[in-house]
């Protein structure tokens, strides 16, 4: 991945949808120059980095490194594009709190579902983005259907229903 496409990408990005300063959009290049750099680190799941457009109160997507050892979820690139608060709340609700957000199940700009790790960039105790970490689950949803293994196709279905409702009731939090 070239360095300077991915340092332009976000520093057009950060001004044209954010607030933030200088300092703050070094330290987003620089921490997706680390996960550029860092093979080994998340090498089977698609990483983004995310910022809050101040505008629409959504997350952007100013950064994308795929699986080094699988292939991407994504058929097309997400650079630029909104993360929905209604589809992915993991992300918002890490830009908001600070807060990492662990396995929550979410859709993708291509309606695909997911599952999304969040764990906060912070400068000086601000969150100023977050980073993702992806992976496709629709294989698993696919094997809980197999009657061959009753058990754990009736926990992986509770366990989705169960986010599911959750999800619902996080997304209620932000309606008047």
């Amino acid at each position: 991945m070239n360095k300077y496409i991915f340092d332009e990408n976000i520093e057009e990005m950060a001004k044209k949808y954010t607030d933030l300063t200088k300092s703050d959009i070094d330290l987003i290049k620089s921490k997706a120059e680390t996960i550029v750099n860092n093979t080994e680190e998340f090498i089977g799941f698609d990483v983004f980095i995310d910022i809050l457009n101040v505008i629409t109160n959504e997350a952007v997507v100013v950064f994308h490194r795929p699986p080094l050892i699988s292939k991407s979820i994504y058929k097309e690139s997400v650079i630029g594009k909104t993360a929905y608060r209604k589809n992915e709340p993991g992300p918002l609700r890490t830009l908001e709190t600070g807060l990492k957000s662990v396995g929550l199940y979410a859709f993708s700009q291509e309606g695909l579902l997911i599952k999304q790790t969040s764990y906060p960039v912070l400068n000086d105790s601000r969150t100023i983005a977050v980073v993702i970490v992806e992976e496709d689950i629709s294989d698993d949803i696919k094997a809980s259907f197999d009657v061959s293994n009753r058990d754990k196709s009736y926990q992986v279905v509770s366990d989705f229903i169960a986010e599911v409702e959750i999800k619902d009731q996080s997304i209620t939090d932000y309606i008047d």
